[in-house]
């Protein structure tokens, strides 16, 4: 039976709605189409405006309605041109942080207003210079960051002297100028990041991967910086950097998971001898593979170029065929963790074909898992029943 509709001239005789009642329905701000189950409201994220699904595009929290659109996607930087002769193949990039820029605009339906310009970039990097005290815990991050760009670059100097065959570079070493060039963009990439976003501050895994990221881009800090920020915030880095490390714990299960579907017998030898994907991975996701301790230099690119490609997805095959070989290869021996923490050379892109072929593995598996964790047990044991069907 439907439901007799209330003009406004009788809601008004009849006083004010129930307020339970404006929450569920609410009307459509740019339609003015009421708003029900099956045509539910969403926020703008950029006016903060209700709107529902046929007036905007996106998902929750980036939702963007009709009138904000265009305003976003005009701030945007131009390039729309480049990005239709890169599509085409018609000319070659720039370098490598032009191609991972490419992608993740590829990746993404819309264009979101986290993105910065170049202005805002340089208005971020100018307050950054006006900013002077610091107190509590903004002090003490600070404080972090600056001993983890120095050990960071430490280290990277010393590796690049003692490489016969350096790993970072394809023509000569860096000087001492570049090195010093290098370490001040990462540096200021993290800092204007910490400033930008407070809430999730300085994470130690940051340093490592910024510093590839300026790197491959030629040292153009502004692109690195919107690389690190899409990172951040289009590949959900944000949750496993922010201070209670959400998405780290669920990293860790969904690896683990992964393994007892795919590789049980390694799983279980693990199992037998208390080796949690703690023990071994927390480096791996926290940087994705950036302090060259799995793969060189130019492996860790390799897998860089799936990533922003295709995300989280890529991460997964990679230590499944990571682990298949070493089932083959080792054989269940008791240096197992000793081997995961050397550099070892196998190619990622060789890793994901080998994955992608007999390693089943896809994107809505790992969303199944997605929220299991801190449930109780029957609700995992159904999650576990649901992926078993996927993977057959």
């Amino acid at each position: 039976m439907a439901m007799p509709l209330v003009s406004a001239s009788t809601a008004a005789c009849t006083g004010p709605p129930d307020a339970h009642a404006m929450e569920t329905s609410p009307f459509c701000q740019c339609c003015q189409v009421a708003c029900h189950r099956f045509r539910p409201a969403k926020p703008c994220s950029f006016c903060h405006a209700q709107v529902c699904q046929f007036c905007s595009c996106g998902s929750e929290p980036h939702v963007l309605c009709k009138s904000c659109q265009p305003q976003v996607r005009g701030a945007q930087p131009a390039f729309s041109f480049r990005q239709l002769l890169w599509r085409f193949k018609m000319l070659p990039f720039g370098c490598r942080g032009e191609k991972w820029l490419f992608l993740v605009r590829k990746r993404q339906s819309f264009v979101v207003p986290t993105d910065l310009t170049a202005d805002d970039y340089q208005w971020l990097v100018h307050h950054l210079s006006k900013q002077r005290r610091l107190q509590g815990a903004q002090l003490e991050q600070k404080r972090t960051l600056d001993r983890d760009v120095d050990r960071t670059f430490q280290q990277l100097q010393i590796r690049i002297a003692n490489s016969k065959r350096s790993n970072f570079l394809t023509k000569s070493q860096y000087s001492t100028s570049d090195l010093n060039a290098w370490k001040s963009n990462t540096h200021q990439l993290l800092s204007v990041f910490l400033m930008l976003k407070p809430q999730i501050g300085y994470c130690q895994g940051m340093t490592s991967v910024a510093a590839v990221l300026v790197q491959e881009s030629k040292m153009n800090s502004e692109m690195a910086f919107r690389l690190f920020l899409a990172l951040s915030e289009k590949y959900r880095l944000d949750d496993v950097y922010r201070p209670d490390m959400k998405d780290v714990n669920l990293r860790y299960f969904q690896l683990d998971e992964a393994l007892r579907l795919h590789l049980p017998r390694l799983h279980a030898h693990l199992s037998d001898r208390d080796i949690h994907p703690s023990t071994y991975a927390s480096c791996w996701i926290l940087t994705l593979f950036t302090e060259c301790r799995l793969f060189p230099h130019r492996y860790v690119i390799a897998f860089l170029d799936l990533f922003f490609e295709f995300g989280w997805k890529v991460f997964f095959q990679t230590c499944l065929a990571v682990f298949s070989i070493i089932e083959v290869l080792y054989a269940l021996c008791n240096h197992l963790i000793r081997f995961l923490r050397e550099t070892i050379s196998l190619n990622p892109c060789r890793l994901h074909s080998y994955a992608s072929q007999h390693l089943k593995t896809s994107s809505p598996t790992y969303r199944k898992l997605t929220g299991s964790i801190d449930t109780s047990p029957t609700a995992t044991s159904t999650v576990f029943l649901r992926l078993r069907e996927l993977s057959m």
